[in-house]
Parts: structure tokens; C-alpha cells; sequence
């Protein structure tokens, strides 16, 4: 079914929403709080006033307009270094790459140098403006104050106001999969786990039959010679965030790690370039570590295997008469569309349950909506005869419609 919503429309509004209000760690590294905001086609003005001398703070300053500093077209040196009081405007610039799929975004930063500026925040929002016109040659038609930090939420062109932002779709997304899909869910969990946290070597990997818990042996090679010279031991379970992390939202899955054994060097480096053998050699670690934790064994026929994430990374397949793939949530398109998807049906049920149902499970008939026409009839020709100081004529109905 085809999409009603545009969807780098989304993308673009959700990552501008994130930035404007400041949220999830994903994106939050700005020293102040937005003061005042634009969004002008694909760009984001971000209006913010240095409002701590604290070093910290002005390092923290320093670091990002000196990353993503844009000076003045007029000018062609850095800006001042950032001081109390000054005003910094930060562009934001969400970009696709030639599929229409998200990559990235770039941001550059403008900072006045007639400062410090007034704690007001229509004189912030006022310098702001002037530094937008100035250091980005844009002139923005609208801006907006943001008089409540975190609570801004972005509306598309049809007037559909964001749910959430972009880092919070994600959260979202997982949650809706795992309502769905549950062992989807945890097999792309567990799947990014083994390919997105190894260095160089490979991995053996094997799934406890409960399909939430995983065991992985992290050969690492970094011998010169392309051997193997140490090991990590880790067993991962898919768990769902309580709330208790300020980091994770509440009831979203993640890969938690139950025990390591840290690295351990081998003294004699070798090399083994057969899957069988490090099955056989990671089978026989992972069971000398469970009998060492208090029993259990790894039953012979669990689901098993070596990734080389480098090269052939893990491919875990659903069970049943339909298996598949999990979801690679390693690959950036697979991510974002079904995050989006979560989005547009997050937001059609916010515009369900505003505008409310008509009376629900009573279907209107036809003769309903005879009926209810011919009183809308009745009532404009009353009205029509009474301003012409005629007599009312009675309107009579017939008892039989085609």
C-alpha cells in the first residue's frame, strides 16, 4: 500500500525535531538550549545564546563551531572564539543520497562577534535572525521561540503534527516489532550484536533454544601474520528496558551482557581459517564456562555458526514454515523505512483518535441517508418561503423511494 505521507519529509521534520529539542543521546551535544528555531525547505536554523562562562561550557562551544564552523560569505577567517553572551546559529541540513534513502546530515555554524547579547529572548531570536541573513545569506519567513524546551513537535505539510522525533522512532520501531514479530525482533538484535561489535577476526556464535539468549567466542587477529593472539567469551540476552537506564526508553529490547571473560591472549598465536574447527574449539570454551558457572550444557543441535563480519557477517533466519532473514538492522535503509512505517502509523492513529469515530459499529443505510437529505431539504425550503412572507407549505414524504 502506497504511502500517504512523504518520506523524506518525515525523516527530515523527525531529525529536525530531535535537534530542536535536544533529544536522545543520539544527538544531544549542544552546551545551551535551543532559544528560537526556523525550518526553511531542507534546512533548520537553530537560534542559540552562550549563557555559561563555565570553561566547560566554552570549550564545549569551541569544539563544535570549530567542527562545523561556516564563516560569512563576506569574510574569510573563522569567527572569534565563542564568549559569554555570544549568539551561535547552527544549520542543519538532512541528506539523500541518489536512491532518496537518508545518509546523514551536515551542520555549520555561525557565531556573532557584536556580542555579549541580551538574556531576552526576543533580542536573542532578533540577533539570531540577523545572524541567519548574515552568515547564511537565508532570510526564513517564520521563526518560532521555543518557550518550552523538549516539548516541540514539528507538523508536516498537510498539518500532521511528529509524535516523536527520529531517535525515538527507533526505540519505536523495535518495541512495535517486538509486539509483532517478537522473534524477529530478537534475532536482529542479536544478528547487529555478532557483526557490529567485532574487531577484525571472527565470531562463533551459538543461540540458546529459548532464542534470547546467545553465546559468542570473539576471535581477534591482530597479528601480523593474520593469526588469531586472543579471545573474548561473552554471553548476550535480549532483554526489554524497565526505565531504570536514562538511555533507554522504557519497554524498547536491547542486547544486555549477562558475563565476559574479558580478553585473554593467546601465548602462541595460530590460525584457523576452517569454521568446523573454531565451532569445535569455540563448542568446547563456551562449555567449560558454563560448567564453571553452575551446570548446563549446549545441546548438540542449537542453532550455531562463524561470522567474519568483515566479510560474511551473520545471517540468522526465523524458524517455522515461512523462515526468513532477520531484519539487518546494520543496514541503513532497512532502518529507516521501518522506522518511518512506524511513524506514519503512529501518526494515522494520532489523527484517528482526534478526530474521533462516527458513531462506531452503527453503518449508515441508505434509506439513513435518504432520510437525513430530505430533512436538510425540508429545512432550507422552510427557510426559503419564511424570508419570502409566504405560508409554510408542508413538505410531504413519500413512503416509497427508488
Amino acid at each position: 500500500m502506497a504511502s500517504q505521507f512523504d518520506y523524506q519529509e518525515l525523516v527530515r521534520l523527525a531529525l529536525f525535531q530531535d535537534r530542536i529539542n535536544g533529544a536522545g543521546y543520539r544527538y544531544k551535544y549542544d552546551p545551551e538550549p535551543v532559544s528560537a528555531y526556523a525550518v526553511q525547505g531542507a534546512n533548520l536554523y537553530t537560534i542559540y545564546r552562550v549563557g555559561s562562562a563555565d570553561p566547560e561550557s566554552l570549550e564545549s562551544w569551541r569544539s563544535l563551531t570549530f567542527s562545523h564552523t561556516m564563516p560569512p560569505p563576506s569574510t574569510t577567517q573563522r569567527p572569534a572564539p565563542v564568549h559569554l553572551g555570544d549568539i551561535v546559529v547552527e544549520r542543519t541540513t538532512v541528506e539523500f543520497d541518489e536512491r532518496g534513502d537518508y545518509t546523514g546530515f551536515r551542520s555549520d555554524v555561525a557565531v556573532s562577534t557584536n556580542g555579549p547579547h541580551s538574556k531576552d529572548p526576543e533580542s536573542i531570536q532578533q540577533a539570531g535572525q540577523e545572524l541567519v541573513r548574515s552568515g547564511f545569506a537565508a532570510n526564513p519567513e517564520q521563526f518560532e521561540t521555543v518557550t518550552q524546551h523538549g516539548a516541540i513537535r514539528l507538523e508536516t505539510a498537510d498539518g500532521a503534527h511528529l509524535p516523536y522525533g527520529w531517535a525515538e522512532a527507533q526505540d519505536r520501531m523495535l518495541e512495535r516489532m517486538m509486539s509483532e514479530r517478537p522473534e524477529e525482533a530478537r534475532l536482529s538484535l542479536l544478528q547487529q550484536d555478532i557483526n557490529i561489535n567485532t574487531p577484525q577476526g571472527a565470531v562463533a556464535w551459538f543461540l540458546e533454544p529459548n532464542g534470547r539468549d546467545l553465546h559468542k567466542v570473539v576471535w581477534e587477529m591482530n597479528d601480523r601474520h593474520d593469526r588469531f593472539d586472543g579471545s573474548v567469551l561473552q554471553h548476550m540476552r535480549v532483554e526489554t528496558a524497565d526505565g531504570s537506564d536514562p538511555y533507554l526508553r522504557a519497554g524498547t529490547p536491547y542486547v544486555k551482557e549477562i558475563a565476559s571473560s574479558g580478553y585473554e591472549p593467546i601465548d602462541d598465536p595460530w590460525s584457523l581459517s576452517d569454521d568446523t574447527a573454531i565451532l569445535r574449539f569455540s563448542r568446547q570454551f563456551v562449555q567449560d564456562q558454563m560448567r564453571l558457572d553452575g551446570g548446563g550444557t549446549l545441546p548438540e543441535d542449537m542453532r550455531c555458526g562463524v561470522a567474519w563480519p568483515s566479510d560474511a557477517p551473520a545471517v540468522l533466519y526465523t524458524t517455522g514454515e515461512h523462515s526468513h532473514p532477520a531484519l539487518d538492522l546494520n543496514e541503513g535503509a532497512n532502518m529507516q523505512h521501518a522506522m518511518v512505517e512506524t511513524m506514519e502509523q503512529d501518526i494515522a492513529a494520532e489523527r484517528q483518535q482526534t478526530r474521533g469515530p462516527i458513531k462506531p459499529h452503527t453503518p449508515q443505510t441508505t434509506q439513513d441517508a435518504k432520510t437525513r437529505f430530505r430533512a436538510q431539504i425540508e429545512q432550507r425550503t422552510k427557510q426559503k418561503l419564511a424570508t419570502q412572507g409566504k405560508p409554510k407549505m408542508p413538505i410531504h414524504k413519500p413512503t416509497h423511494t427508488r
